[in-house]
């Protein structure tokens, strides 16, 4: 856990360093055309730094990858304690179907996005030692039994989501 706070001190630092490089790329691209147009060496420059902009972007996406896999461990990790317990829609799980909801949570797994969005949100709450986890699960747009995944925790990405799951356990949950 302390691995993954440290990590978003981190990445906090390289967003501001991906911004420049953003900057930079637009600076090149204006570079380049001037120094085609003009037979300037600027365009060498240019080039440098357009090719800086996508090493950033590729970069941050490759971090953000890391990152949702560190938290999707570090949940998994949790799930496992035995001393657990959850709430669902501010309503408490009883010990015999809390199994299986966990056990559903734990599947959580990549699926390649396909253009949707999340819809309704169910709010879980774990308790572990004193601690509350707080996650969020929404159903897909497109896929009826298809559930994205969130732990606001470290507020990474722009979205947070840290996996998706198939199931149709979570289908007649509605928190309204």
């Amino acid at each position: 856990m302390e691995q993954l706070i440290e990590f978003q001190k981190n990445y906090e630092a390289f967003r501001i360093w991906t911004v420049f490089g953003f900057v930079g790329g637009l600076i090149g691209i204006g570079l380049s055309i001037y120094g085609f147009l003009k037979r300037s060496r600027l365009k060498i420059v240019g080039i440098l730094l357009i090719v800086h902009m996508f090493l950033c972007a590729e970069i941050l996406s490759l971090v953000n990858n890391i990152f949702s896999k560190r938290a999707k461990e570090e949940l998994l990790r949790i799930l496992n304690d035995p001393k657990l317990s959850l709430t669902v829609c501010d309503q408490p799980i009883q010990m015999d179907s809390q199994a299986s909801f966990i056990s559903e949570i734990k599947s959580l797994s990549e699926i390649p996005r396909h253009h949707s969005r999340p819809l309704d949100t169910l709010p879980i709450k774990i308790l572990k030692d004193k601690t509350d986890i707080k996650i969020r699960i929404q159903r897909d747009s497109d896929r009826e039994n298809e559930y994205w995944i969130y732990w606001d925790k470290y507020n990474i990405t722009t979205d947070n989501a840290i996996g998706y799951l198939q199931t149709s356990k979570f289908d007649n949950i509605n928190c309204r």
